[in-house]
C-alpha cells in the first residue's frame, strides 16, 4: 500500500479544511463517501459486476461515519449490509447523522457488540469496506474489533 498522506498530515488537511476554509466536517465526509462509492462501482462495472454484494464495516468513530455514508451512496446500485461494531454514544455528530440516515432508507444494520455476534455474521461479499479505524487508531486493537478482524482474515 502506498500512503499518500501520513495520520498526522491527514489530522492536519481535515483541520485546514474545517478551520481555515470553513469546509464543514459533514461535508468532508460526504464528499469522501461518494467518491469512494463511485470507485467501487467503477470497478465492479470494469469488471462486468452489476448488484454485487457489499459489506460496509464500521466502527463507531469519524471512519465509521465514512462507511455509513458509503453505504447510503451504494444503496440503489448494491446489495448492502454493514456490520457496526460500537454505539450510538460514542458517535461523533457527523457518524450520527450518517447512521441515522443509512437506518432510515432500510439499510441492514447488524450491531456487533461481542464476539458471539460474529457467529451469525455474514462476511462473504464482492466488496468488503473497512470503516472501522480512521487515523486517530492505533495498532493495539482490542475487544470486538479484534475479533472481527480475525474472522476477515479466516475469510480471505
Amino acid at each position: 500500500m502506498q500512503f499518500i498522506l501520513n495520520p498526522d498530515e491527514m489530522r492536519k488537511a481535515d483541520a485546514t479544511a474545517i478551520e481555515k476554509h470553513f469546509i464543514p466536517s459533514l461535508v468532508l465526509m460526504e464528499n469522501a463517501a461518494r467518491s469512494a462509492a463511485e470507485i467501487i462501482i467503477e470497478i465492479f462495472a470494469e469488471n462486468g459486476i452489476y448488484e454485487p454484494d457489499v459489506c460496509i464495516i464500521c466502527g463507531s468513530g469519524n471512519n465509521g461515519g465514512d462507511g455509513f455514508a458509503i453505504a447510503r451512496h451504494l444503496f440503489e446500485l448494491c446489495n448492502v449490509r454493514i456490520l457496526w461494531i460500537g454505539s450510538t454514544s460514542r458517535m461523533s455528530p457527523e457518524t450520527e447523522v450518517n447512521f441515522r440516515s443509512a437506518k432510515s432508507l432500510g439499510i441492514n444494520i447488524k450491531n456487533i457488540k461481542e464476539s458471539d455476534d460474529l457467529l451469525n455474521s455474514d462476511f462473504f461479499a464482492d466488496c468488503i469496506v473497512d470503516a472501522m479505524i480512521g487515523v486517530g487508531g492505533s495498532e493495539d486493537v482490542k475487544g470486538v474489533t479484534q475479533y472481527v478482524l480475525a474472522a476477515l482474515k479466516d475469510r480471505a
